[in-house]
């Protein structure tokens, strides 16, 4: 079988092999072909569940009519700055390619924050009024408050989730050019249990395969049902008591729980399961691999080395423990956050930190909170040199520093820089 991403191989090429919602994806095509500078509205909109759709629509549009498309991820570049640098430049610029007219995408627009990247939205606006190319922007929710304003220049295309059986009939075309054989009951079992997310149900179904020649339904007991509002410390329970490893990866990657904060609530609690050093060295040695491959995700944008992250910080961890007994842990908040609720003047010196190293080091200020924070309050702490030379170098006043760490560790600093 491929060790390629079933997801990705089968994935549509033109329009017309857009099931379910071909009538919205006829119109992506039609927005991109008609497009013309003067013309109201000025983008599309698509919006809908994930998994149904509406950037392979996109995709499939642009490579059918033989148009440039440029990408950007509106999560990842969300400030005024970013946004002007990344779609501004893309909308304005002629095509990279001689003699191919260019498209851009803009995704997941609704994970632009209203309070946190201000000017993010204002500076979509901007663009839309004044690009040179068709825009198309993806959103699961666009009735978002702070999407209003980019409301008023788009026309919105609605993608609905996919039928079950529609599921189960393209999952069937995949087994049979994979050479699987596979029980129509099982087939459906995988498409019901994806809740419309055609996406999902080819992942699961490749995950099912993976090592077999027949899948029956005995096989799709690996599989989790997505319950959406499944709770943090249950996934923390499957995750360090699980024995199957396939079992374990489901858990985490099957979560609603943002990966990188579910990665700081396992870095947090691995000591809880661990109590030999050799096992807590092999369960951090898993969670550094898997924020090496975050790394290259973020640097290089090759998001398929994700399933990476998932098995080395859930089954990598977990399969740590050799002898440990499993214990009844209280599982702890991720410290780094709880600094967040600790007083308003220290989540204001935080913030404040946090949009320096952003600036820094280029990325959203959420970010560097998220990825970059935890480690430089180690090495503050851990080398108050080392970390004297690091607020000198992002630029932080000495003040604010004791927001971040301990009162005694801050004076270290103080004295250091001064």
């Amino acid at each position: 079988m491929s060790r390629m991403l079933w997801a990705e191989k089968y994935a549509p090429r033109k329009v017309s092999e857009i099931v379910e919602n071909r009538k919205a994806a006829e119109r992506v095509a039609e927005f991109i072909s008609n497009w013309r500078p003067d013309q109201k509205p000025r983008a599309l909109l698509l919006w809908g569940p994930a998994g149904v759709g509406k950037t392979a629509s996109v995709y499939a549009a642009a490579k059918e009519l033989e148009y440039d498309l440029v990408e950007v991820n509106a999560s990842d570049k969300r400030s005024l700055d970013e946004i002007r640098k990344t779609v501004g430049t893309a909308s304005s610029l002629s095509s990279l390619i001689m003699g191919r007219k260019r498209v851009i995408l803009v995704d997941e627009v609704d994970g632009i924050s209203g309070s946190e990247d201000k000017g993010g939205i204002s500076g979509l606006v901007e663009i839309l009024k004044n690009t040179v190319h068709p825009v198309i922007l993806v959103a699961n929710d666009p009735w978002d408050p702070k999407l209003a304003s980019v409301r008023e220049y788009c026309e919105l295309v609605r993608f609905n989730r996919i039928r079950s059986n529609v599921i189960s009939s393209i999952l069937a075309r995949i087994c049979e050019r994979e050479g699987v054989q596979a029980d129509p009951a099982a087939l459906r079992g995988i498409a019901e249990n994806a809740r419309g997310d055609l996406r999902a149900a080819i992942n699961d179904l490749q995950m099912v395969a993976e090592g077999r020649e027949r899948i029956t339904m005995d096989d799709l007991r690996i599989l989790s049902l997505r319950d959406q509002e499944r709770n943090v410390f249950d996934i923390l329970k499957a995750i360090f008591y699980g024995k199957d490893a396939q079992k374990i990866v489901m858990a985490a990657s099957s979560s609603d729980v943002d990966y990188e904060l579910l990665m700081q609530w396992i870095c947090e609690n691995a000591w809880q399961h661990m109590q030999y050093p050799k096992e807590l060295a092999d369960a951090y040695n898993a969670l550094s691999r898997a924020d090496v491959f975050l790394g290259r995700i973020r640097k290089r944008q090759h998001w398929g080395l994700l399933s990476y992250v998932f098995t080395l910080m859930s089954a990598g961890v977990s399969l740590s423990r050799k002898t440990s007994g499993g214990g009844v842990p209280k599982y702890q908040f991720p410290s780094w956050v709880k600094m967040m609720s600790a007083a308003k003047a220290r989540r204001n010196a935080i913030g404040s930190i946090a949009s320096k190293i952003g600036k820094k080091c280029h990325v959203s200020s959420r970010e560097a909170f998220t990825s970059y924070l935890p480690y430089i309050k180690f090495i503050i702490e851990a080398n108050p040199e080392a970390g004297a030379n690091l607020v000198k170098l992002f630029d932080i006043e000495p003040e604010v520093v004791g927001g971040l760490i301990s009162k005694e560790v801050a004076e270290k600093v103080k004295k250091i820089l001064s």
